[in-house]
């Protein structure tokens, strides 16, 4: 939810759900988590008050740094172990994973 969260910036309940493939339901819940731990908090639109938009608080921005340098240094450590022809194949393997995610 995190990375959909700070992939969207600004978004409303519903855009992340979508986003996320979950129910509306289930990002309500989770966001209630997060903003009482300080990670998101929730803004009224200004265009339209109606409107609540959720975005990561400067300690969630931090997370999601924290969280990015530690998954980095583990696809490092992994890689370290791959022969190169193994490195290519796994590149090309996740690349076709990640356009065939873009197509659903």
């Amino acid at each position: 939810m995190l990375q959909t969260v700070a992939e969207q910036g600004d978004a409303t309940v519903g855009e992340l759900a979508h986003a996320a493939g979950v129910a509306t339901p289930t990002v309500t819940r989770v966001l209630g988590s997060l903003e009482r731990d300080g990670i998101v908090e929730r803004r009224r639109d200004q265009a339209d008050r109606r409107v609540v938009r959720i975005r990561l608080t400067p300690a969630g921005r931090g997370l999601m740094d924290e969280k990015r340098a530690w998954i980095a240094e583990r696809q490092r450590e992994v890689y370290a172990g791959l022969s190169e022809a193994d490195r290519r194949a796994a590149t090309r393997l996740m690349r076709r994973f990640a356009a065939l995610l873009e197509e659903l």
